[in-house]
């Protein structure tokens, strides 16, 4: 006669196995669908970390009472390896450039400052330590986002040596819109794109003369995600034991809608750099603060037009741009297309901002 409480474990574990393959599925190829006709693909694209967290805790289960539940399982891991490889990549990062790569290598930072203002509220005489780490990477182009001039302040700790060693170093600066900064050691063009009441990022194209070679650089701020202040309330009421079904409808409706909305603006500005790129034959570079995260909606629109992830074709293992809040994502990226080649991406660790630094390597074809 059948164990009846063993019978009941086994369908347990097999609903559970199987919400671990569809979650998983889902969630790496969410940014598939349209975020207008499909918001919720767009959330569980951005939960994809987590479900593979829950893929291991349900490996592990496996492992302990049924290992051949391991297979069901395993049909979603492989089914999701493009996105798990894209998530988490696997290249060997131990290689040195030869003499020749390094007469033909350029760098550029991607930065989110925050205005400078420091996250941890750390202001050291020797200066300000976004200043310091912008300084001590010595990048052929800086591209700095979320800094607005008239508001940095000297309590902010910005010292005169750091600014005339900066005014030294990049003697080519863009003056275009607030809010965008970027600082070369080669002259370039730039092009602002204006804003209006339904296109709210802050994105500007650069066109760098790189010792004769032509390199467009778009320095993107897009969309924000829109979770912070009032989102991190909502999030702590759904945790409530107090809150019955309605009030929980009520609150998901709303973080729903906010995630949607962002979605949506994000990609009608991803679609409107994507029209301008037509129209270049140059190199091209996108960096900056995406606020979307691989395997996303408008990452893949991205990579349609032909881009390549910098980290994901040269980095091992998976990383975090925005720290801040208790919220970690990887949303800060250096996307490229062109004759040279990714070699290296590097993330500062440095926590002055709620943003960490994005620095990566090129080295151009022969």
């Amino acid at each position: 006669m059948r164990n009846p409480l063993r019978h009941i474990v086994t369908l347990i574990l097999l609903l559970v196995n199987l919400i671990a393959v569809v979650g998983t599925v889902w969630s790496g190829y969410g940014g598939m669908a349209n975020p207008a006709s499909s918001p919720l693909s767009g959330l569980m694209c951005l939960l994809f970390p987590l479900w593979l967290m829950f893929d291991i805790v349900v490996l592990i289960l496996d492992l302990w009472l049924r290992k051949a539940m391991i297979l069901i399982l395993a049909v979603g891991i492989i089914v999701t390896i493009r996105p798990i490889i894209n998530y988490f990549p696997t290249n060997n990062t131990t290689a040195e450039l030869t003499d020749d790569e390094r007469e033909r290598m350029f760098t550029i930072l991607a930065y989110n400052v925050m205005n400078f203002s420091d996250n941890d509220s750390v202001y050291p005489e020797t200066g300000n330590r976004t200043m310091e780490y912008i300084l001590s990477t010595d990048a052929t182009m800086v591209f700095i986002s979320e800094v607005i001039s008239s508001k940095v302040k000297k309590t902010y700790n910005i010292t005169q040596e750091q600014r005339n060693i900066l005014a030294k170093r990049y003697p080519y600066r863009s003056s275009g819109r607030d809010g965008l900064l970027f600082l070369s050691k080669y002259p370039f063009e730039e092009k602002v794109f204006p804003r209006d009441v339904d296109y709210r990022a802050e994105m500007a194209r650069y066109l760098v003369d790189i010792a004769g070679r032509k390199l467009m650089v778009y320095g993107v701020h897009l969309q924000s995600l829109g979770l912070k202040s009032d989102d991190q309330k909502y999030f702590r009421e759904l945790t409530d034991m107090n809150l019955n079904k309605q009030e929980l409808k009520g609150i998901r409706s709303r973080l729903l809608s906010k995630f949607k909305d962002a979605n949506v603006m994000r990609a009608s500005q991803v679609r409107r750099l994507l029209d301008d790129m037509k129209h270049v034959d140059s190199n091209i570079i996108v960096c900056g603060d995406f606020n979307d995260v691989p395997g996303s909606y408008c990452y893949r629109l991205f990579a349609k037009a032909g881009l390549s992830d910098a980290y994901a074709e040269t980095a091992f293992g998976p990383t975090i741009t925005y720290h801040a809040n208790h919220f970690l994502f990887h949303i800060d990226h250096v996307l490229y297309r062109g004759d040279f080649l990714p070699v290296k991406v590097e993330r500062g660790n440095v926590k002055s901002s709620d943003h960490y630094p994005m620095m990566a390597t090129f080295v151009w074809n022969q």
